[in-house]
């Protein structure tokens, strides 16, 4: 029969990684918030787009669709030209991320799936919320936990004393994404 082993100090993270996990997950919330608020002011922009077009001439519905194509053409190109990475729903981005090691460009993903997101859903595309908000605060806790890490070794002196613990909080912050 297996029996439990007690807990020790060296099983519990230490304060700054603990805080800086606390951190990262705040801001990354934070992030996935604000997206979701863009996403509804993108919802509302296309109802009010649709009763603009009932109440008008053929002219005006005309210039409507017209609107609502360029608005998708838009988020299209912004996807392809601009990041790659952001397309589709996020979460397989952000799995692929953790499993191969390279170069991250979290600060233009993120711009790209906020744009792209409200001008493709003002547009009357179908679009997810989850998927995105997953890659959006992944994006995002990768940006805070860089500018956590380049704090902690400024604030060390470069000594590096601090920086194990905000390199697991960065770590554990990803994973939990």
């Amino acid at each position: 029969m297996l029996r439990p082993r007690p807990v020790s100090d060296d099983d519990l993270p230490s304060l700054s990684e603990q805080l800086g996990t606390i951190l990262i997950g705040l801001f990354a919330g934070g992030v996935a918030v604000a997206f979701h608020a863009v996403m509804n002011l993108a919802e509302e922009t296309r109802a009010e787009l649709a009763v603009l077009a009932d109440s008008h001439s053929l002219l005006a519905e005309a210039g409507i669709v017209l609107a609502c194509g360029l608005l998708a053409a838009a988020s299209v190109a912004l996807v392809r030209k601009v990041a790659p990475e952001a397309e589709g729903s996020g979460i397989a981005a952000v799995l692929e991320a953790q499993r191969s090691p390279g170069p991250i460009r979290a600060l233009r993903i993120m711009w790209v799936k906020f744009v792209a997101g409200f001008c493709g859903l003002a547009s009357g595309m179908p679009l997810g919320r989850e998927g995105p908000s997953v890659q959006i605060g992944a994006a995002s806790a990768a940006v805070w936990a860089a500018a956590l890490l380049s704090s902690a070794v400024a604030l060390s002196g470069g000594s590096g004393r601090h920086r194990g613990g905000l390199q697991r909080a960065a770590l554990r912050s990803r994973l939990l994404v």
